[in-house]
């Protein structure tokens, strides 16, 4: 176990800190009275042994900045003190921190990474750039350079953010033709969210050559995996006719799809176009709805 406390903070007593005058400073937004409060319920230091109490304050004073909170939230994470065990989320503020500039971070990583502790590859640079985009400031870049990090370790959520934030331009800037790449990778890592980016790409011919039926074809692998906006999207194509010939039973039958995989958007553009339809109409795009259903359950797609 690491005895972060120790190690960040000098004891609250032998620096003669009045408690209340810390509490004030912390309630201020203070980074460093923040873990240094925090410190104190670690240690019962003035206050009562609280260690959910000071896993509290090192959040905060780590979201301010804090190199040492950041250390000792990571910490606590790490030993399960006042937080869940998590040793992802241990080593994403472990990762924070030293590039930070964090001695003890640095250590801490080499101490984990010799115990042999594996989690999901490139999940804690995924944290990390999350972090970054939630917590900390937000700072866009660095959350870029992190879920870059993720991505390049192979993992498929950390692709995902990367086909998304260079479609949008969000964190950095827009590249269409980096955009393709991660989200392709991750399509074929088989990330439904991903892929109904990919399918959004080729429907639109932005950076590729225009293709419907390959877009089709991406949205409803990625309706087989329950991912809601895929069978929302082709049942757009039928509605609205742009890269399918118009036919509202089929829109019906896949909004029917969407709504069973938990779109409340399904629901609602049902009992829009319920009025337009025929008692027959209906039944025959339930009846297709349900065929596809248990056709991909036999598959086993849906999981």
């Amino acid at each position: 176990l690491f005895a972060a406390s120790f190690l960040l903070a000098l004891p609250l007593l032998a620096q003669n800190l009045d408690i209340s005058d810390l509490k004030r400073k912390a309630e201020a937004g203070d980074a460093k009275a923040q873990n240094e409060l925090g410190v104190a319920y670690r240690m019962g230091d003035g206050v009562p042994k609280d260690e959910q109490e000071a896993a509290r304050w090192y959040l905060r004073s780590a979201k301010s900045g804090s190199i040492d909170a950041m250390f000792n939230i990571g910490t606590a994470f790490y030993n399960g003190d006042g937080v869940p065990y998590d040793i992802e989320r241990a080593n994403a503020w472990f990762l924070i921190a030293s590039t930070s500039g964090s001695a003890e971070a640095r250590a801490a990583l080499e101490r984990t990474k010799s115990e042999g502790i594996k989690g999901k590859p490139g999940a804690p640079e995924l944290l990390a750039g999350e972090i970054y985009s939630t917590d900390l400031a937000p700072n866009e870049e660095k959350a870029y350079d992190w879920f870059a990090q993720a991505a390049k370790l192979k993992n498929t959520q950390a692709e995902t953010e990367l086909c998304l934030r260079l479609m949008s331009g969000k964190g950095l800037r827009k590249d269409m033709h980096e955009a393709i790449q991660w989200c392709d990778a991750a399509h074929k890592h088989g990330d439904a969210l991903a892929m109904v980016a990919l399918g959004d790409i080729y429907s639109m011919g932005d950076g590729v050559p225009q293709d419907f039926k390959k877009s089709a074809e991406i949205y409803e692998k990625a309706a087989e995996l329950r991912q809601p906006l895929g069978a929302l999207r082709i049942a757009r194509m039928y509605l609205t006719g742009v890269g399918a010939k118009k036919d509202q039973v089929e829109a019906y039958s896949w909004l029917l799809v969407a709504y069973s995989e938990g779109a409340e958007e399904g629901l609602n553009q049902m009992k829009v176009l319920e009025p337009t339809l025929t008692q027959d109409q209906i039944s025959k795009a339930k009846k297709q709805a349900a065929d596809w259903w248990h056709k991909n359950q036999k598959l086993g797609l849906h999981r």
